[in-house]
């Protein structure tokens, strides 16, 4: 998890310590429950790196209605 990094919106906001901070680590990944998003568009980007340094990363578009 020391490789991992989340961005917010097109300027790459780090959301990383934020995101760490409500989240639990589980043996599939990260879960966090009863997390409150404002209402509209989102994207969030997830990087990671493994041992040899290979990277990848996955940018998740949502919408949060009222």
């Amino acid at each position: 998890m020391r490789t991992f990094n989340a961005t917010y919106g097109w300027l790459g906001i780090n959301i990383t310590q934020r995101l760490l901070a409500h989240a639990v680590t589980t043996p599939n990944g990260l879960s966090a429950e009863n997390v409150e998003l404002p209402p509209g568009d989102h994207r969030v980007t997830l990087l990671i790196a493994d041992t040899s340094g290979k990277m990848a990363s996955r940018t998740f578009r949502f919408s949060v209605s009222r």
